[in-house]
């Protein structure tokens, strides 16, 4: 995205993989935003070439995560796809929106596992 809330985002998401994994990471980008994906992978590997894993932070599979195939690392995550929390995450901010438009439907209350 070439969104700064979105980059900003992006880059919180990579502080926290990196707190939660004691490990380096480097938020990249696989269409708008430096560094690209291939950047920041060639950076982790370092002179020694050392492996390294990217965490695709995509919705769905299709051409940007088809560019993360071709970015040099050793592994590439699935995309989020249908995981539950990515569910909740949509319906709550739908509900938000819903509610501050004044058009939240009372009636229909939405129960998810996991929540």
């Amino acid at each position: 995205s070439a969104d700064p809330r979105a980059l900003a985002a992006t880059q919180r998401q990579a502080a926290l993989l990196a707190a939660h994994r004691q490990a380096p990471v480097l938020a990249a980008f696989a269409a708008a935003g430096r560094p690209t994906v291939a950047e920041a992978v060639a950076t982790l590997a370092g002179p020694a070439g050392a492996p390294v894993a990217v965490a695709a932070y995509l919705l769905a599979p299709g051409e940007f995560h088809d560019r993360l195939a071709c970015c040099g690392a050793a592994w590439v995550s699935a995309s989020l796809g249908d995981h539950p929390a990515v569910a909740a995450l949509v319906l709550d901010r739908y509900f938000v929106a819903a509610a501050a438009a004044g058009s939240h439907n009372r009636g229909h209350d939405l129960h998810l596992t996991g929540r």
